[in-house]
């Protein structure tokens, strides 16, 4: 639990929606998942998209972390747009990341 909300963590599947009632959420060697319309703040890090392709981020508020808003690893191929990622340490942290589009965010 993060701020009394569920953390959802996903390895090795495709194509989910992540309940809205997030309060983080993990991927690990995930494809085609999307998170929208999450309130992920004031943990440590909102989301980790690692080792994950074709996925949507979209319209989520993660602000107020004490680290990363969104931390992307070795991800290629994801849509990260819409979402509030300020007064984190590091808005969006990328790492070993390729070919991930970021809109309005």
């Amino acid at each position: 639990m993060v701020n009394e909300k569920p953390v959802y963590y996903y390895k090795n599947t495709s194509s989910i929606k992540v309940p809205e009632d997030a309060g983080e959420v993990i991927f690990a060697n995930c494809s085609d998942m999307t998170v929208e319309n999450i309130n992920a703040s004031s943990g440590t890090v909102g989301l980790v998209i690692a080792y994950t392709c074709g996925s949507l981020i979209s319209n989520n508020n993660a602000d107020s972390n004490n680290m990363s808003g969104i931390c992307i690893v070795s991800s290629s191929d994801n849509t990260i747009e819409n979402n509030n990622v300020s007064n984190n340490v590091a808005g969006i942290c990328f790492e070993h990341s390729s070919n991930n589009k970021v809109w309005n965010t």
